[in-house]
């Protein structure tokens, strides 16, 4: 029995290890570390029989890796058990969702782990584990709004196999595309469909559909296509989640985006919002690009070469510094610099004041900052110190 165990915790291995080779006379492990060497040795090596697969893996984490393994058509019917410390519905849900075997929380004493591996090992529970691994896939699915379906190999029909009260066709097969995809989506659905279709690969789309009662929601919908021994499309299987009140939330906060987008693009002052760890802004109103010639987009990929594109030279070293020292800031403190920026009217004068944004595990992460142009203030300075020098003040 060739058992293949994706685990980065060496003693959680050796446990795991220690307890298949109590149960188990004959068999032959092979270990991964990550993500990307458990793919590799799948290729590399006979096909395993059983995977044991941490969701914690480094590189590629362990719900990649089953979405991979699945996508496989050799290895669609090999047992998978998620093998980890986590118990969090949202994982549990994804695992099932994508084609594990078995959702195995990493139990605390070595003794419960021998009885598991015994169970699953031993004890001939195969239908039992495939029986319950629909009972709960039902139970989820009905917990989490998503629709299982079936279409044939061009996608002409398509077989809702749960939650079909979801959407206003029901369950009946019908002209799935007229009755649920608006008129004017459906051009840029079939293009994605026709893709998949093309390159034998996984389809995964957001699209709106017209729910039951008439109302317009949207789901994400993601299907893998069934291959013959000859490669050849038979079907497809997939699911379809309910996203509309996540849509609704998006288009909730680009309206409110939209309308501090107005307000800052409507005062002469830079705005601003700088990441201390990324060291790089990661808002700035249109203000900026008025004055710098850049764009808002190009800025968020310059980091700290932002300083050597339009900081006055002179100001370099004063202006990194105060940015370095800028994760001291206290709540409700407010520091301020003055610096040069290169616009296309040469180097003009600014005066940022900044404080503390947000703050991760105690830290300040990011500060928000308003910059003023002290252009004239500063030519009136330099007027005034001219005369007091021509009249003799010191």
């Amino acid at each position: 029995m060739n058992i293949l165990i994706a685990e980065d915790d060496r003693d959680d291995f050796l446990m795991l290890e220690e307890a298949i080779e109590t149960i188990l006379p004959d068999f032959n492990i092979t270990h991964s570390r990550d993500g990307k060497d458990l793919l590799q040795k799948i290729d590399a090596h006979a096909l395993p029989n059983l995977i044991f697969l941490d969701l914690n893996i480094p590189k590629i984490n362990g719900i990649d890796c089953l979405i991979k393994i699945r996508e496989r058509k050799e290895l669609q019917g090999t047992p998978i058990i998620i093998y980890t410390t986590s118990s969090n519905f949202q994982d549990i849900d994804l695992c099932y969702k994508h084609g594990c075997t078995l959702y195995l929380v990493k139990p605390a004493r070595f003794r419960d782990l021998v009885e598991q591996m015994r169970k699953i090992l031993l004890q001939g529970r195969a239908e039992e584990i495939l029986e319950k691994t629909h009972e709960r896939l039902g139970l989820f699915i009905q917990a989490s709004a998503t629709m299982p379906y079936s279409v044939n190999a061009d996608w002409t029909e398509m077989q809702l196999l749960a939650g079909g009260e979801l959407l206003a066709s029901g369950n009946a097969p019908g002209d799935w595309l007229r009755t649920n995809i608006l008129p004017e989506d459906r051009s840029e659905l079939l293009n994605t469909i026709q893709k998949a279709i093309h390159d034998k690969s996984v389809f995964e789309m957001e699209h709106r559909v017209v729910l039951a009662g008439g109302a317009i929601g949207w789901v994400f919908s993601r299907a893998i296509p069934v291959l013959d021994d000859h490669g050849r499309i038979t079907e497809w299987f997939g699911v379809a989640s309910d996203i509309t009140k996540r849509k609704s939330m998006e288009l909730e906060l680009r309206e409110e985006c939209r309308f501090l987008e107005q307000v800052t693009n409507g005062t002469p002052d830079l705005i601003y919002v700088y990441d201390l760890k990324e060291q790089g802004f990661t808002y700035v109103n249109g203000r900026m690009y008025e004055i710098t010639g850049i764009t808002p987009e190009y800025i968020y990929t310059l980091g700290s070469g932002f300083l050597l594109k339009k900081v006055h030279p002179d100001d370099h070293e004063k202006y990194s510094q105060y940015l370095s020292r800028l994760h001291t800031l206290r709540d409700g403190e407010v520091r301020e610099v003055e610096f040069r920026l290169r616009s296309a009217d040469g180097f003009q004068w600014f005066r940022s004041r900044d404080h503390i944004f947000k703050k991760a595990d105690g830290f300040v992460r990011q500060v928000i900052g308003i910059a003023q142009n002290i252009d004239y203030e500063k030519t009136l300075q330099g007027v005034l110190q001219s005369e007091q020098g021509n009249l003799g003040f010191n």
